[in-house]
């Protein structure tokens, strides 16, 4: 059935009411909208008027431009440059896409059905367009917050879609044949310098864009810095309250077993030290004996309350009686490494509880492993920091922290490793 030329353009003009959802639609995801006032309908009514009117001929799409520009001034918040970017932007999407349906259909050359395809085409183009906008609402909808750009980079940004603008007219001119010869020439030879213009744009904005995300990513560290340096702070904080209660506690036990050391008790002051410990339940055998009495006495300890664990405390030593290491520092190292290695353990099924002990030396170089299955949870601090699992972490946790600070003593090195539920700790340590 053919169609008359009143029908098409009273079924073009609802179609170009479609105009005022999309356009509201588009820029509600950038801006809130204001109060409806009459001019806005005004505006609205010259804005449909010269919409679908024509082929895109400069003045009509510099019009189309301004209306969409005023729409937005009239209808939403925000500052004036930003909505003639996003303006330009909208008129630019709907432009290309219509120029491309346009040159589609304009392959299909049926005289009788010349309005029927015209408006085919418009009512894909319209679609098409429908969906850019949604799938713009949906991507831009993830960000929370919109941001200020430099004055230079919102002339790039609005400069993109003007030049676009420009090369697309060019394009549906010379392929539809409406320019001479030397005016499409001339307008070609356009095109390719402002294609040229803006691929160096996108080149001067690319370096900014790399200078901006390198400062970024150096912005990113420094804040993971800062609160690296507050989270040790306020641990170094919680320590030193918690050794000066500590200190006090333990003058008074020291003036204790001194008293009992002039006397010659010394099983007074072997019950002292035991109930500090908490080893009245413990009957050490002295089992390793490797020459190196603190060393040994440590293993020793730990060895008995892996037993009342039911532990399997496996141990392999290759030491000299003397390694360079001071005894103090043996303890807190060789120490902090077998109770962490028995709290992972202590709690496993009984036939999974078993902690590995290395130790070796060779060439001035200490070298410790201690290995344990644990339940494949480790919890870590947003620094990366290891925690402890145990309820009271001002007096638990500091393990880990006692030994890497004794292994930077000797510029040694301690490594931690968890692979398929074992826990592993490697130490070395350089002795001058």
């Amino acid at each position: 059935m053919l169609m008359t030329v009143k029908v098409f353009e009273f079924i073009m003009f609802l179609l170009s009411l479609l105009a005022i959802p999309l356009f509201n639609y588009y820029m509600g995801t950038f801006w809130k909208k204001e109060k409806w006032f009459y001019y806005q309908s005004f505006v609205w009514i010259v804005y449909v008027s010269w919409h679908f009117q024509g082929e895109p001929l400069a003045a009509n799409i510099a019009m189309n431009i301004i209306l969409v520009f005023l729409m937005s001034i009239i209808s939403y918040q925000g500052e004036a440059f930003e909505k003639l970017i996003f303006s330009v932007l909208f008129y630019t999407t709907w432009m290309i896409i219509e120029v491309f349906c346009e040159m589609l259909f304009s392959e299909i050359k049926v005289p009788e059905l010349f309005y029927q395809v015209r408006l085919l085409g418009t009512i894909v183009s319209l679609v098409l367009f429908a969906a850019v906008i949604m799938a713009i609402r949906r991507f831009f909808s993830r960000f929370k917050h919109t941001y200020e750009l430099p004055l230079y980079d919102k002339i790039i940004v609005f400069l993109i879609p003007i030049g676009s603008l420009v090369v697309v007219d060019s394009l549906f001119r010379i392929t539809l044949g409406h320019l001479t010869q030397r005016r499409a020439v001339l307008w070609a030879i356009m095109s390719v310098c402002i294609i040229l213009m803006l691929n160096i744009g996108t080149f001067s904005y690319y370096i900014r864009l790399a200078e901006r995300f390198e400062l970024k990513k150096s912005n990113g560290l420094y804040e993971q810095h800062i609160s690296y340096m507050e989270s040790r702070y306020k641990e170094h904080s919680e320590l030193l309250e918690a050794l000066r209660d500590l200190k006090h506690d333990t003058k008074h036990e020291l003036l204790s077993i001194r008293a009992f050391a002039t006397n010659k008790e010394f099983s007074r002051i072997v019950d002292i030290v035991d109930a500090y410990l908490s080893y009245d339940k413990v009957q050490t055998d002295k089992s390793i004996q490797s020459g190196n009495m603190v060393m040994d006495e440590v293993i020793n300890y730990w060895k008995d309350i892996a037993e009342l664990y039911k532990i399997d405390f496996s141990v392999s030593l290759m030491v000299p009686c003397n390694m360079g290491v001071d005894g103090r520092d043996i303890i807190h190292i060789l120490g902090n490494a077998i109770e962490n290695a028995i709290e992972a353990t202590k709690n496993l099924p009984i036939e999974e509880r078993k902690v590995n002990l290395s130790i070796t030396y060779s060439r001035a170089i200490v070298k410790m492993i201690v290995s344990n299955p644990y339940d494949g949870i480790i919890i870590k601090s947003s620094s990366g920091e290891i925690l402890t699992k145990k309820k009271n972490k001002k007096n638990h946790g500091r393990g880990l922290n006692v030994i890497f600070r004794y292994v930077e003593k000797y510029d040694g090195a301690a490594e931690v490793s968890t692979t398929d539920k074992v826990f592993t700790l490697k130490i070395l340590l350089y002795i001058s």
